[in-house]
């Protein structure tokens, strides 16, 4: 993924000068957020897209400038910090409006309710966690069927394969998790959710419960590029005491204009730990567990 140019704040003189003031209409109709199609897209998309003749770096600054217009700042990341923030596209809202009607504990009960199924809400909802415990397994490499996988964890057969272990620990670390949904996210819980799902894979890989304590860890795309180095491991303990104290705060209060919906937590808590790579193994197993939520979040917050 090519990474977007940096914006010097003078670059926008140059819209008053040849060859670019010439193309000022079609300069001006890129300073919005969005493609014309609602999309949030990254610079790498967005450089095939613009019409031809403009300046790449140019484009770029003017949607960067209407992003950045909008944004709204969540939470501080990493070492030095810097601000975790995000805009709230339609299509986000959509989403978020489609999680409270459908997909809350509060709306499967009353849906199994209304079709007299209320006993059977807990199977419900155990299929749910067994499909996400696969779904995440094969996400990160798992070389299993979904069919095999949902047998092993019906008939609770003992896994046969490093990659059945993935699926088994998984799906013990959603259970831990909905398990202690009431308690107060803390250092120790983070320790425990990731010892929870890795112990018994490879415990001399994997290292389970413990923070790694060096900065050989880079994360890398399929071509073997570095997109992200994690922040330093001194502090991490410190950072994620940060992390849980801002999650366990209130923020549901509609009134407040410190209301933040409940998904945008849960997302940005899964990009926080990813952010982090706290684990010796650099495994970002236990984000989209505990926050039971999955997303582009590189487009979603403004890094």
């Amino acid at each position: 993924m090519k990474s977007p140019p940096v914006i010097d704040p003078s670059l926008f003189e140059a819209l008053s000068q040849s060859p670019h003031k010439e193309k000022l209409v079609d300069y001006l109709a890129l300073l919005k957020p969005l493609d014309d199609q609602g999309r949030y897209l990254p610079f790498d998309d967005l450089r095939f897209r613009w019409p031809p003749g403009l300046d790449p770096t140019l484009c770029w600054a003017l949607v960067k400038k209407a992003r950045v217009a909008q944004y709204v700042r969540l939470l501080p990341l990493g070492e030095p910090s810097q601000w975790g923030q995000f805009v709230l596209t339609p299509l986000a809202q959509k989403t978020l409006s489609t999680v409270d009607r459908q997909a809350t504990t509060a709306a499967l009960e009353y849906m199994t309710h209304h079709l007299g199924e209320t006993a059977h809400f807990s199977y419900l909802l155990n299929d749910l966690i067994e499909d996400e415990a696969i779904s995440s397994s094969q996400l990160e490499g798992a070389a299993t069927t979904t069919l095999v996988a949902k047998d092993m964890l019906k008939r609770n057969r003992l896994p046969r394969t490093p990659d059945e272990r993935m699926v088994i620990g998984n799906y013990k670390m959603m259970i831990f998790a909905w398990e202690n949904r009431h308690e107060p996210l803390s250092v120790e819980l983070i320790r425990q959710l990731h010892r929870v799902g890795v112990e018994g894979i490879d415990d001399a890989l994997y290292s389970p419960g413990l923070f790694r304590s060096n900065d050989q860890v880079v994360v890398q795309d399929g071509e073997g590029h570095t997109v992200h180095t994690p922040p330093p491991a001194a502090g991490i303990s410190a950072r994620l005491y940060g992390l849980a104290t801002w999650i366990n705060q209130p923020h549901d209060d509609p009134l407040s204009v410190d209301y933040v919906h409940p998904m945008i937590k849960a997302i940005a808590l899964h990009f926080a730990l990813g952010y982090e790579h706290p684990y010796m193994d650099s495994s970002s197993l236990q984000a989209p567990l505990r926050s039971g939520a999955r997303a582009d979040c590189t487009r979603i917050f403004g890094l």
